[in-house]
């Protein structure tokens, strides 16, 4: 989710839609968290919206792993590449390298 207040309301939305459809025609159907992206660290709206997310869904359930604006991003993408192969150890990369291990380990059976 991006870390604003309009996207919260549409975080909300989307998981009651999920939920839905998992009753209804997709029961393996799993939510595996919350994630908050867009993040810029001087900012405290990036701060307030990410404790918004976690009293809405619970510690547990976001990701701790956050995603911030990196330029590298952009920078990348005009190469073509993605981060990983253009810039290895940009705090972007490593980042989204974080969230890979939570998300697969989120994924397991349980």
């Amino acid at each position: 989710m991006k870390l604003d207040a309009l996207s919260l309301s549409g975080a909300i939305t989307l998981h009651q839609h999920v939920r839905a459809l998992a009753e209804i025609s997709q029961p393996q159907l799993r939510f595996l968290g919350a994630l908050g992206t867009f993040a810029k660290p001087r900012t405290t709206i990036s701060a307030t919206m990410l404790e918004r997310l976690k009293r809405l869904y619970g510690d547990e359930t976001v990701f701790q792993t956050v995603i911030h604006v990196r330029e590298s991003f952009l920078k990348a993408a005009d190469q073509g590449r993605p981060l990983s192969f253009f810039k290895r150890k940009d705090p972007g990369a490593i980042e989204y390298s974080q969230l890979a291990d939570e998300v697969i380990s989120r994924g397991k059976p349980q």
